[in-house]
């Protein structure tokens, strides 16, 4: 399969810029490009902004295995996220898709294939905060 790549030259108003389907396990295995955007987190109430968002806690068998992109690249990204309020912790480039893993007791049943390398180039945010890998740091280990 191709990579996919996000293309702009324009804004996105929306909670995430990639938003994978629960139902089939949140799989995505191609190279994932995200480039030339203007990002606008949909919430400003949130406390929380993030560009990939899936879901998958790695107990339910979808009776394949499951894949997050092996690299992601992002360049030339502008996140508008100035109006969060003051407990805003930045933006994530992933959700935080298993609020239940925070420690090696709580692993998944059925392995997800994580992320191994992100590029990021270009990326400002108007908060002046830092670009995170996820709020739940552990679920990753990137």
């Amino acid at each position: 399969m191709k990579d996919s790549c996000l293309n702009g030259n324009s804004s996105f108003h929306d909670g995430n810029i990639v938003n994978l389907r629960f139902d089939y396990g949140s799989t995505w295995q191609p190279e994932l490009v995200i480039r030339n955007f203007v990002f606008v987190p949909a919430d400003s109430k949130s406390s929380s902004a993030a560009l990939v968002g899936r879901s998958n806690s790695g107990q339910l068998d979808f009776g394949y295995t499951c894949y997050m992109s092996e690299k992601i690249t992002i360049k030339n990204l502008r996140i508008e996220d100035s109006k969060h309020p003051e407990n805003y912790h930045g933006p994530a480039i992933f959700i935080n898709f298993s609020s239940e893993m925070t420690g090696d007791s709580n692993r998944e049943k059925f392995h997800f294939v994580n992320t191994k390398e992100v590029i990021i180039r270009n990326v400002t945010t108007a908060s002046g905060k830092a670009v995170q890998i996820s709020q739940n740091a552990f679920m990753l280990k990137i």
